[in-house]
This record gives structure tokens, sequence and C-alpha cells, in this order.
């Protein structure tokens, strides 16, 4: 892929509603753009789920909803893109970029440190520890699930490993 010395996804869109300047998009900003999105929402992640401090809302879920910015963006435009108005270029790329972005995601979700950041969290609300308001309590409940969901909370026996 060639590198270019401007990639719109590394800027704020100067466009009217901060909509994508497809314009100004090309095929080649796609691959480095998605790169860079990864490293920076891997250490996003990594910081969330090593604190040292104890798990709140704040910290764990606002943080880990707050994350992977960059990668929402891009994600957002070139899969947009790849539904409606698709090449060969845009294929290639897609069937490269899937099995990594499917590995980002699962480094997520199954980081055990992060789900009990996340469990933590769930519980003191189910405790009454914390009150949350109804978007808050959906947000936490979203990200609770997405873990579960995908194994994060799953013990296995030494016995048997997958």
């Amino acid at each position: 892929m060639t590198q270019t010395t401007h990639n719109p996804f590394f800027f704020r869109y100067n466009t009217p509603f901060d909509t994508p300047p497809f314009n100004e998009i090309k095929t080649e900003h796609y691959e480095p753009a998605f790169d860079q999105a990864i490293e920076e929402a891997k250490q996003e992640i990594k910081t969330i789920s090593t604190s040292a401090e104890a798990p709140d809302f704040e910290n764990t879920i606002v943080a880990l909803d707050k994350s992977g910015g960059i990668l929402a963006r891009v994600s957002g435009v070139f899969f947009a893109l790849t539904e409606a108005d698709t090449n060969d270029s845009l294929t290639a790329l897609n069937e490269k970029m899937a099995p990594v972005l499917s590995e980002h995601s699962d480094n997520i979700y199954l980081n055990q440190d992060l789900y009990k950041r996340v469990a933590d969290v769930h519980q003191q609300e189910k405790e009454g520890k914390i009150t949350l308001t109804t978007e808050q309590h959906r947000l936490l409940d979203k990200y609770y699930k997405a873990f579960v969901r995908s194994g994060a909370g799953l013990e296995m026996p030494e016995n048997n490993p997958v």
C-alpha cells in the first residue's frame, strides 16, 4: 500500500456536520488508518484494564466507550462504502482486515482484566452501591452482555483447557 502524506482519518473533519470528506479519502488511506487506529485502541484498552484505580463507571465503562474513536471513524466509512460502492481493491482490503479486526475485538472482549472491571461495576449497580441513570445503565448492560456473550466470564477447568 502506498503511504500518503495526508490521511483524512488522522485529522478532524473540516466539513459540515463533521461528515467524512469522501472527496479526500483514497483507498490507500484505509489500511494505515486501520493499523494506527488498532494500535491506539490497544493502548487505550491496556490503560483501562491495568488501571490501579478501583473500577467505577467513569474509569471503566465511559473510558471503554470512548476508546477506539479513530477505529470507529475508519470502520464506519470503510464498511459503509464497501456496502454501497465497492471495488476490487476495497474487497481485497476487506478480506485482509476482517481477521485483524476480529482478533482486535476478541482481544477486547476476552480480556479477563477488563472483564473483571466491567463485571465489578455491574455488580456495584446490582448491589445498589451505585445509582446510574437509564442511559448509564443501558451502556453498562451493553458492555457487560458483550463480554459475557463473548465468553469472558467462563471458567476453564485446568484439566480441560481449550
